[in-house]
């Protein structure tokens, strides 16, 4: 044993135990915490095993849902996420699984345009609130559309917010809304044009909630609302009444579907026979009972007729008034024939009886029609009643109101009844009742009513056609002391002849009326402008006021016109009719015989055109106008051979005024000719005070087409000229534009023919610009050709101008007629002319307009300057010839191209025209071709030119585009015309070489 060693327990031993005890003690407890935690990680395996099958299982559950399924995340700190998104759900929203987890806002991507603003919309407002969503949308994915319904809940997760939500496919169920739908409109449609009436009456109470069309016209009602308004008063007497109608709408309403013979009254009073079907049916959860309803009354009046005795029926049939009855079987024999059938359709009854009705009345284009309904018939069917067109023995149709019998009687044929009523009298009866409630008595024109029909008809006219529409109200002037002095009876022969005036005046689409006494409207359509207008009021006014003889008196009567402009005056017909009236009363009080407009816009016009009128009237009563004189010039010798007299306005306020600002307001007016016959006046003023002095120089003045067409023009001349006596007729000259005489070729050739035949001189100006006028040209009576400026100023740089004046000399020339060009400004216009043969000129590269007191002096200067001048030479220079020309052309085609490019004009079809028909190809393949092609200059520029095009077509494609896509293709096309304008150069150097060295 060892010394002090005491027994007892292990743990009590303290430090006596040794250190191997406590090792192998601390092992042990690891061992079993070792065992511990194996034993739980395996429990946790399972755990964790049965919980990924479970969610295999469910996810296995939810693919197998027709509906997607999808759960978010939203937290305040960031924006939502798909927490989880099922397959079904990826392919309804159309959006790949990785997109819609990585980002919320591709779910938005594939919906409807139409329709993401408001899912979007609907989306926020659900989360900012905290509520449900649920919204219908169109999802656009693979190129097919289809309607998707999403719904989603959210609950709270802790600090997070959690959606579960679903998204079905309902593109089956929009389809099947919308085909009901159609059905629902196709019924109502049907329902709408049936030619039955029907109505839905409460199955309780009775009361009318619906109906179609001819239900309540049948009850002459005008509209549903007016019937139902008036339900009480479209019952007849007992057992026909109110409380006899209840009680079988709830007979149908309790034992199904009633049918009987009805007698109604309509609101006027008048009484009819209806054969009504009811049916019960439930509408929106409320009974109700259907009425359908069939028109018998004449049916009833024959089934009355009929139900008498075979004797009694045959006897009162026979002798009916106006009623033809015939009576046949199914294979149309006839087996009655009354006396009103005779008389109706020429048959007498022994011809008609045992003769087939289809032979004898029915028209051939009807007869398989009827054939079919008299199977329908013995099929047990009926025909239907109404207006039918018949034959007569003549061959002549009749109308008539047919209504049909059907007798069928057991044992026996059956047999058919036909009463036609003749209703050629009614018709005509109608349409004079017609023309009555629509036409002016005494004049036959249409009334007040009809006027409104018109106007409503020419107002949407002038909507579609986008154009105006003037209402005219016209009263006459002082017709009333006609009456009083003449009579009614004159004075309606003087309203008469007025209606018949203005029908000779106004186009076919436009409208007269009377609207009673002296007053009359007219609708105009078709003006230009204002100007069209005035000009048709006017020959409206002159018109009217011509004398009229009525039983040996002389009668004269005026009228003032109101005038409205639609749709500048927007109003319904009344209000338009009453705007005329009011500018008619103004038209009265500025002095009558005139008109005036309610449009304060076009009446400030039209006044302001007055106003100016007016002032030219007193500028030539003050003698304001005078004559500029713009010389003549011979290209061949540099002498004067005449002047242009050229009107001017000294206006004592605005100085001295151009033509452009006043002839305008005297086209067409009544100053026109007096304008000219002064403009006549001074020149031959001038004429006289010039030979006075020793000079003889010719004169030429222009005159308005409508001028020198005036009825006494050719009079009125020799009248002026009469008046001086030292001017002989060859000293006057008159310019007529070339668009005055083609507007009435004919006067104007037998006008010019006569003034010719008096001595003076014509000249035709500005010739070009007429539509047609080379064609004219040999038939006008004309001894000179004036060539506008607009060509002969644009000559050097445009070859199509340059070609126009050539082959305008050319043709002058081969007519034997003067050539005079105005515009021309240079020298170099003046030897281009020169070459093309051109005889006489006017421009500023001579002088400028003078007044009649300088000319003397400029005469004595121009005969210095032109002694330095070598007429008669073509002194062509570089921008003389037709090579340069076609170059300057060029050059302004390019100048073009840039400002469409850069925005600065719109494009120009001419600017991308293929290079063989643009001016320059021209050129080149006609007259280059002529002068160069025979050298191997020429094969160049033509390929250069192509080059230009290709690069041009190229460049006016990019216009509008942004400037860095055109400026290396513009550059481009830059650099090629210079090459090609360097090729032209070398043409005509080429050329030169090769003459010199010839």
């Amino acid at each position: 044993m060892l010394a002090g060693f005491s027994p007892g327990p292990l743990w009590a031993q303290d430090a006596r135990l040794g250190e191997p005890a406590v090792y192998y003690l601390s092992l042990l407890f690891l061992s079993v915490l070792v065992v511990a935690l194996m034993l739980a990680n395996r429990r946790l395996a399972r755990l964790r095993a049965q919980v990924r099958q479970e969610a295999e299982r469910n996810e296995r559950l939810v693919a197998g849902l027709p509906v997607g399924v999808y759960e978010l995340v939203d937290r305040a700190s960031m924006s939502p996420r798909f927490d989880f998104v099922s397959d079904r759900a990826v392919e309804l929203f159309g959006v790949g699984r990785a997109q819609l987890l990585a980002d919320f806002q591709a779910v938005f991507s594939h919906f409807h345009r139409d329709d993401v603003e408001r899912i979007m919309a609907l989306n926020e407002r659900a989360r900012q609130a905290g509520v449900g969503f649920e919204a219908s949308a169109r999802i656009v994915s693979r190129g097919q559309t289809r309607w998707v319904l999403i719904q989603s809940e959210p609950r709270q997760v802790g600090k997070d917010r959690r959606w579960g939500g679903i998204i079905s496919d309902i593109t089956d169920q929009k389809k099947t809304e919308a085909a009901l739908t159609e059905a629902e409109q196709r019924f109502q449609a049907m329902l709408e044009q049936a030619p039955i009436g029907i109505l839905l009456h409460d199955a309780q109470s009775g009361s009318i909630l619906d109906g179609n069309r001819e239900a309540w016209r049948s009850f002459g009602a005008d509209s549903l609302a007016g019937l139902a308004e008036h339900q009480s008063e479209i019952w007849a007497e007992p057992p026909y009444d109110w409380n006899g109608a209840l009680a079988r709408i709830h007979q149908a309403r309790d034992h199904g579907r009633q049918q009987f013979d009805w007698l109604s009254r309509r609101l006027d009073g008048s009484q009819f026979w209806m054969q009504v079907t009811l049916t019960s049916i439930r509408i929106d959860d409320r009974d109700c009972v259907l009425a359908a309803c069939i028109d018998v009354t004449l049916r009833r009046e024959a089934e009355r007729l009929l139900r008498e005795s075979d004797k009694r029926f045959r006897t009162l049939l026979r002798d009916v008034p106006g009623v033809a009855i015939q009576g046949y079987g199914l294979d149309g024999r006839v087996l009655y024939w009354n006396r009103a059938s005779e008389q109706l359709y020429g048959y007498s009854e022994a011809e008609a009886l045992k003769s087939s009705l289809i032979d004898l009345i029915i028209p051939p284009e009807q007869r398989a029609a009827v054939h079919e309904s008299l199977r329908a018939v013995a099929a047990g069917g009926s025909i239907d009643n109404g207006e039918l067109e018949l034959m007569r023995k003549d061959g002549s149709r009749v109308t008539v109101y047919s209504s049909h019998s059907v007798l069928r009687r057991r044992g026996l044929p059956t047999e058919l009844f036909c009463l036609d009523i003749d209703l050629s009298e009614q018709k005509r009866h109608e349409d004079e009742l017609i023309r009555i409630a629509n036409f002016d008595g005494l004049t036959d024109l249409p009334n007040r009513k009809l006027l409104a029909e018109r106007m409503r008809e020419q107002c949407a006219r002038a909507d579609r056609n986008r154009n105006r529409l003037a209402v005219c109200y016209l009263d006459l002037d002082e017709f009333k002391p006609i009456n009083d002095r003449y009579g009614h009876g004159v004075g309606d022969r003087v309203l008469t002849e007025i209606a018949d005036r203005l029908r000779g005046l106004v186009r076919q689409s436009d409208v007269v009326a009377r609207l009673g006494g002296d007053e009359f409207v007219l609708l105009l359509e078709g003006f230009s402008d204002t100007t069209d207008l005035e000009r048709r009021l006017n020959a409206v006014l002159e018109r009217i006021g011509q004398p009229m003889i009525i039983d040996s008196h002389k009668l004269q009567v005026l009228a003032s016109i109101g005038v409205t402009l639609y749709p500048d005056d927007a109003s319904d017909p009344d209000t338009l009719l009453r705007h005329a009236d009011q500018a008619m009363y103004r038209a009265k009080a500025q002095g009558r015989n005139g008109f005036s407009l309610f449009d304060i816009g076009m009446e400030e016009e039209f006044q302001q055109r007055r106003d100016r009128l007016l002032e030219i009237r007193a500028g030539l009563e003050g003698e304001q106008f005078e004559l500029f004189y713009h010389p003549k010039i011979d290209l061949r010798s540099g002498a004067v051979i005449g002047v242009e007299g050229l009107v001017r306005w000294r206006h004592p306020e605005r100085g001295v005024l151009v033509p452009a600002s006043f002839l305008g307001d005297l086209d067409r007016s009544d100053l026109e000719g007096r304008f000219g016959s002064y403009v006549i006046e001074q020149a031959l003023g001038q004429l006289e005070r010039w030979l006075a002095q020793g000079l003889v120089l010719p004169v030429s003045v222009n005159l308005s087409g409508p001028h020198l067409l005036s009825p006494g023009f050719v009079d009125q001349l020799k009248e002026l000229m009469a008046r001086h006596p030292r001017v002989t007729p060859g000293l006057l000259q008159v310019e007529i534009l070339e668009s005055a005489a083609l507007a009435d070729l004919d006067r104007a050739t037998a006008v010019l023919d006569q003034i010719r035949r008096i001595g003076l001189q014509v000249s035709l100006d500005d010739f070009g610009t007429g539509y047609s006028s080379l064609s004219h040209l040999r038939s006008l009576p004309v001894d000179e050709v004036k060539i506008d400026q607009s060509f002969v100023r644009r000559m050097l740089t445009n070859l199509s101008d340059y070609s126009i004046v050539r082959s305008v000399i050319s043709l002058a020339n081969a007519f034997g007629l003067r050539v005079v060009a105005e515009g021309v400004e240079t020298l170099d216009h003046m030897a281009a002319l020169t070459e093309l043969d051109c005889e006489l000129a006017q421009g500023y590269a001579f002088a400028h307009p003078m007044v009649a007191e300088d000319l003397p002096a400029w005469l004595r200067q121009w005969g210095v300057r032109a002694a330095s001048i070598e007429w008669g030479e073509a002194r062509l220079n570089d921008h003389g010839s037709t090579l340069s020309i076609a170059v300057n052309t060029h050059r302004n085609w390019l100048r073009r191209i840039h400002e469409v490019v850069r925005g600065q004009r719109r494009p120009d079809p001419d600017l991308s025209a293929e290079d063989a028909r643009c001016v320059l190809g021209r050129w080149l393949d006609e007259e280059g071709r002529q002068r160069y092609g025979h050298l191997a200059a020429y094969g160049v520029t033509k390929e250069r030119h192509a080059r230009v095009h290709q690069i041009a077509a190229r460049v006016l494609e990019l216009a509008g585009s942004a400037p860095e896509q055109w400026l290396k293709p513009l550059s481009d096309l830059d650099s090629a015309s210079e090459e090609l304008i360097r090729s032209l150069q070398e043409l005509r150097s080429a050329d030169q070489s090769s003459s010199t060295s010839s």
